[in-house]
């Protein structure tokens, strides 16, 4: 398996803000939607402001972090 050639961050964010800075600074972002009162409003806003996927339980970050790293 070839090295990659450049640095890519990936970023998790719970915030309009948050993603949209994360995704302005090249950064892949997840977009956490657990801390909201409405969840699948808040994933289909995160996802319009630049999120590549939304998720709602911190314990599947793990996961997401390494398939979304290994299929980026």
């Amino acid at each position: 398996q070839a090295a990659p050639t450049r640095l890519r961050w990936t970023a998790s964010k719970d915030s309009a803000a948050g993603v949209t800075a994360a995704y302005r600074a090249g950064c892949r972002v997840l977009g956490f939607t657990g801390t909201h009162g409405d969840p699948e409003l808040h994933g289909t806003n995160l996802l319009g402001l630049g999120a590549k996927m939304v998720f709602s339980r911190m314990a599947d970050l793990p996961g997401l972090v390494s398939s979304f790293v290994k299929y980026s």
